[in-house]
């Protein structure tokens, strides 16, 4: 029994670490005068994966994209869409309310990774961000199965202040409910 128990961990080693196909990094520039902000994601195939033509990743839930705006390297189109795509036995946040960026690598031969794909845009109406997920599908570069993956990045969402419109209605509302109260009080009070 000890001995099997020794011999868990050099199993456990000899598996070797998972490796992720794609993983993004993200910067956000505020474009100034047009009230836009530019999410820019730079995206890296990972070692011991490939990218074969149709492979794609999706990033989720991405708010107040700006028709048109998107930019990426050669070889990639661009779509988006209120829900997926997703590669295989994946499960992403994915708010169908929202729409999902999705760029598919259409070049004619296969990249090999450690390798930088580029950068990966589009502009929005909103700079603050929260957490949610991107997926990628790429494959192993050991035997040609796929090598899908899920991580999180930041993506768009409408800012958390209110507009001063909404500020002005829960002050009047404010007024009003205090107003209805005092009036109360006064009536109740004995004479």
């Amino acid at each position: 029994m000890f001995k099997s128990l020794l011999s868990l961990p050099a199993l456990l080693l000899g598996l070797g670490a998972a490796h992720a196909g794609l993983l993004p990094s993200l910067s956000v520039t505020d474009e100034g005068d047009s009230g836009a902000y530019r999410f820019t994601y730079s995206v890296d195939l990972q070692s011991k994966a490939v990218l074969q033509p149709g492979d794609y990743f999706t990033i989720y839930d991405f708010a107040g994209r700006l028709e048109g705006t998107e930019t990426q390297p050669d070889h990639f189109v661009f779509s988006s869409d209120n829900y997926g795509p997703t590669p295989g036995q994946l499960n992403p946040n994915d708010d169908p309310a929202e729409p999902n960026l999705t760029w598919m690598y259409t070049g004619t031969g296969v990249l090999t990774g450690e390798a930088w794909l580029g950068e990966f845009s589009v502009a929005t109406l909103y700079g603050d961000t929260r957490s949610d997920n991107f997926t990628g599908q790429s494959h192993r570069l050991t035997d040609g199965c796929f090598n899908n993956n899920i991580t999180d990045t930041d993506v768009p969402v409408p800012s958390s202040v209110p507009e001063p419109a909404t500020w002005v209605l829960a002050a009047v509302a404010a007024v009003g409910l205090a107003g209805y109260g005092w009036r109360r009080r006064t009536a109740v009070t004995p004479v």
